[in-house]
């Protein structure tokens, strides 16, 4: 029993020790200048995507439904059908 709690203490020493190195590591690398950093981790936002061309070349289509009324009263449109 003494053996296996004396295992574990080593064990979680070595996982301790292995940790802080670890951040220590880290702390160093990281550069002081805020702003750098962050046009470095969000770069992609100011580049622009590129067109796509499937969209670009397609051509709007000219229908009953896209005409220049947006809003038709019952009425109106009950007359509009009866003079067709």
């Amino acid at each position: 029993m003494k053996i296996l709690i004396g295992l574990i203490v080593v064990f979680l020493a070595i996982v301790y020790i292995y940790t802080f190195l670890k951040i220590r590591k880290k702390r160093k690398n990281i550069t002081p200048d805020a702003v750098q950093s962050f046009h470095q981790k969000y770069d992609r936002i100011r580049n622009k995507p590129k067109p796509d061309t499937k969209i670009r070349n397609h051509t709007k289509q000219i229908t009953r439904y896209n005409s220049a009324v947006d809003y038709i009263t019952r009425e109106d449109l009950a007359e509009d059908k009866n003079r067709n």
